[in-house]
């Protein structure tokens, strides 16, 4: 059985007209709804398994209250918690989300938002744009458009969304590895710099030149979501780099491979963080449970998500946008995999004296 406007209407012992205010979240000159009664209504229609009607929403000219993300198939967790949290905050205030995933195509992101506004979305929010080789492509076709909000938008272009600000928590990072005596800093990152890499890339320089110290030497691996080539990849990376004695601390472009760069240098018997400082990016889940536990960046995924969704909600309607920062800063989390033991004076007194 379909449940109409009508049933919500009379479970809720209110007109048709004022169920359907409160379910789109708006109001006319005639009708107004408090909050306490719009609550009402609408946890009344999710109990009832009320579905509204998108098509005849779009045939009358009206906001769908839907919205879109378009996505790579081969995006990183990272992503996928943004995913949620604009979803989460989304349905809070009554909008639906609609996915398209994409693989590493312009012209796929460019279909994709064509179906989604097939489909009557009324803005789209795309967490997958930066494919370097296509980012002139990827600029003429969304530079300036209206309700589009991508994640992290190059600096200088004309594309409207929440910026990721790693500088400082780069800086933490390279002060806290000073402060442990690495002075011989390496990082990983994958061979196709996309903006995030670049990003980190220029912070890393900067604090360079103002400490007067080498850039971190780079080692470049491919990108892969094979779990047999990034073990592969790691390996080569501590034989060339670690276990010769060339670098004492790693930067690692994510999580996934940092844990792969630690398993591999414990097989050779070089110790962490004493031999080989290591940190990560993203922060996952599963960074406390690693034994040593990883350090790595936490780049607010659940606050990018949050601010993308608002961004777009202050293009789409104004009137019910909640300000918020289009800046999001990211933070650096020291845990043991950069944290080298600190000896006590009295007892190494006591080991040099015996």
């Amino acid at each position: 059985m379909v449940v109409k406007l009508a049933d919500v209407a009379k479970a809720a012992g209110v007109s048709t007209a004022t169920a359907s205010v409160a379910l789109s979240h708006s109001s006319t000159k005639t009708i107004r709804v408090t909050a306490k009664t719009a609550l009402r209504i609408q946890q009344i229609a999710r109990n009832l398994g009320y579905v509204p009607n998108i098509s005849a929403k779009r045939l009358c000219g009206k906001a769908t209250r839907v919205i879109g993300v378009i996505m790579d198939s081969h995006a990183v967790a990272s992503a996928y918690e943004v995913l949620q949290a604009i979803t989460q905050e989304a349905q809070a205030v009554g909008y639906q989300v609609m996915v398209s995933e994409v693989h590493n195509s312009v012209k796929g992101v460019h279909r994709s938002y064509q179906e989604l506004l097939r489909y009557g979305v009324d803005g789209t929010i795309c967490l997958a744009h930066d494919y370097p080789e296509q980012r002139e492509d990827f600029l003429n076709e969304f530079s300036n458009l209206k309700n589009f909000i991508v994640l992290n938008p190059v600096a200088g272009t004309a594309l409207n969304g929440p910026r990721i600000d790693v500088s400082n928590a780069l800086h933490e990072v390279m002060e806290h590895l000073k402060s442990q005596g690495c002075d011989r800093i390496g990082c990983v990152i994958p061979d196709t710099l996309v903006w995030d890499i670049e990003q980190r890339l220029i912070c890393l320089a900067d604090w360079s030149n103002a400490n007067h110290v080498p850039e971190p030497v780079r080692f470049q691996v491919k990108f892969s979501p094979d779990r047999n080539w990034i073990a592969k990849s790691m390996q080569e990376c501590v034989k060339s780099f670690a276990a010769a004695g060339k670098l004492n601390a790693v930067l690692v472009f994510n999580d996934l491979y940092a844990t792969y760069f630690c398993n591999a240098l414990q097989r050779l018997g070089i110790s962490i963080p004493e031999d080989v400082a290591v940190v990560g990016w993203d922060d996952s889940a599963f960074c406390e449970t690693l034994t040593p536990s990883l350090s790595s960046i936490d780049c607010n995924t659940r606050q990018q998500g949050i601010t993308a969704f608002h961004l777009l909600q202050k293009q789409l309607t104004p009137e019910e946008c909640t300000p918020c920062n289009p800046v999001v800063q990211a933070r650096f989390i020291a845990r043991n995999s950069s944290r080298k033991k600190q000896r006590n004076p009295a007892s190494a007194n006591r080991i040099g004296n015996g």
